[in-house]
């Protein structure tokens, strides 16, 4: 499922420009990660292993909170952390 989510990003975002960031060897990493928890039945619930894209208002350790404007280009949170 991740490598189609990518797969199609890579297919359309250049025509509508609907990402940011996209961390590619993160979400493949992170998914094999998941597929080997499965596998030994430490099941996280129906969402397990699902990609999911995250907005840029949203502080990440991982990657610069961008909030729209190039004025945060270089800003990374120190954790992470949902605004709601």
């Amino acid at each position: 499922m991740t490598d189609a989510t990518l797969q199609r990003i890579a297919k359309l975002d250049g025509q509508y420009h609907s990402y940011a960031t996209v961390h590619a060897e993160r979400s493949l990493d992170q998914a094999k990660a998941a597929d080997a928890e499965i596998s030994r039945d430490l099941w996280r619930g129906p969402l397990h292993g699902v990609p999911i894209a995250v907005k840029d208002l949203c502080y990440t350790t991982f990657a610069a909170t961008l909030a729209g404007s190039t004025i945060f280009k270089n800003f990374v949170g120190d954790r992470s952390k949902v605004p709601f």
